[in-house]
């Protein structure tokens, strides 16, 4: 599973809502605030929402139950390949009177724009801010 940066994630654990559960991300501890509630009889909901990026896990030190690992990212893989279909997919515009090149998705929009050196023997782009 993968969430983004920043986004709260909810974890089902045995164990009473009033319980001290322990949250890792990359195998530390951390001291992230938790939001808790009870789900069902001997289960609880808890809920975080991760500041760092990494393999994210809650742990209820009494049963010793671990939540499955939980990708955090920046950046999700889906928004990723969405970009690099829009890059593949997309179409492209060399302006070669201003020296730059712009990128466009398939919905039209700019995926990035570079400055551009065509030289007789090396090209070269360079992204713009």
């Amino acid at each position: 599973m993968e969430t983004l940066l920043g986004s709260p994630v909810s974890f089902v654990l045995p164990g009473n809502a009033s319980d001290s559960y322990v949250t890792f991300l990359n195998g530390s501890v951390q001291t992230y605030p938790l939001t808790t509630s009870q789900a069902t009889s001997g289960f609880s909901t808890i809920t975080v929402t991760p500041t760092g990026t990494g393999v994210l896990q809650v742990g209820d030190p009494v049963s010793g139950a671990l939540t499955p690992p939980v990708n955090v990212v920046a950046t999700l893989s889906s928004n990723l390949l969405t970009q690099i279909q829009g890059a593949v997919m997309g179409s492209f515009m060399w302006d070669k009177a201003a020296g730059t090149l712009t990128l466009y998705t398939t919905n039209g929009s700019v995926l990035s724009s570079y400055t551009i050196s065509d030289q007789p023997t090396v090209f070269s782009r360079e992204l713009l801010p």
